[in-house]
């Protein structure tokens, strides 16, 4: 019997059991998660300013999708929780390295090499139950499903990945320039129905309070956290650099605008080097079917 393929999931489940063992009592921000949802069933506000740092900064949507682990006992919503996200973070890896469009390694070594040098990183995400490895897994789909010819389908996923954080959406503009209109109208449509999602249970009046309330949040906490050692944006970069202010927001501003001009030149510079949307189908596909 070969057990040669069986050998690196038995690895992986080993290493996330010992993982476990030492962190599954923390991920605090999972706590976060599991409250909000709880919330979200007896149809409660989900943004308090007594919860502090552990406020809830997610769309109200989110809130009610993970419902079903505020009706299961803590530690075994943890303990799923937790394999959930190996599990993403497994497909996460995998398909990363499928989606690169030209491979001059072989795969195990890349990811080798990927999990060598971002463990300490993977490992911090795992600890404290965040939701990156979901944001992530969920965009890379879209990728591959863009090189399979589905755009479509990727609109779908990036619109969906926008209720997990809303910074997904930046994608939107290059998906809509190489595949046309169509997709922006789907990932719209995917946005339409979660933000009208919550009215199920908190009425229309209730759920425009909560989406009201959700930007309040996330725009009044945005600046204190600014200096945190978790928060790695262009914002917390120049306010570490030189200090919270104007500077700093205008110099974050100015960053950002440079970060996507320079990603719209090289898109537009693809063309003349003959790259273009769908031109990796078929070796994609290939990849895909191994």
């Amino acid at each position: 019997m070969n057990v040669r393929p069986f050998l690196w999931p038995a690895l992986l489940i080993a290493l996330a059991a010992a993982v476990y063992l030492r962190v599954g009592r923390e991920m605090p921000d999972f706590g976060v998660y599991r409250t909000a949802a709880t919330r979200a069933l007896r149809a409660e506000p989900l943004y308090r300013a007594e919860d502090g740092h552990y406020q809830c900064k997610y769309l109200p949507a989110f809130a009610l999708a993970m419902a079903p682990f505020a009706v299961l006992d803590p530690d075994a919503a943890k303990t799923i929780w937790f394999a959930l996200s190996v599990g993403l973070l497994t497909a996460y890896l995998r398909w990363s390295v499928r989606a690169l469009p030209e491979r001059r390694r072989p795969d195990r070594v890349l990811l080798l090499l990927t999990v060598v040098l971002m463990a300490k990183f993977y490992l911090h995400e795992l600890t404290l139950g965040q939701t990156n490895i979901l944001l992530g897994t969920l965009l890379v789909a879209a990728l591959l499903a863009v090189q399979i010819d589905h755009p479509l389908v990727a609109a779908g996923l990036i619109g969906a990945a926008a209720f997990v954080k809303p910074y997904a959406l930046v994608l939107m503009p290059w998906l809509a320039f190489s595949y046309g209109a169509a997709t922006i109208g789907v990932a719209l449509a995917v946005l339409g129905v979660g933000l009208a999602l919550p009215a199920l249970v908190y009425g229309w009046s209730g759920n425009l309070q909560l989406l009201v309330g959700w930007y309040q949040t996330v725009t009044s906490s945005t600046g204190p956290n600014l200096l945190g050692a978790d928060n790695i944006s262009l914002a917390a970069m120049w306010a570490k650099w030189i200090g919270p202010g104007q500077a700093a927001s205008a110099l974050a501003v100015g960053s950002t605008v440079a970060a996507l001009g320079l990603a719209v030149a090289v898109w537009r510079r693809r063309r003349g080097i003959g790259l273009k949307p769908g031109k990796c189908t078929e070796r994609t596909n290939a990849s895909l079917s191994k």
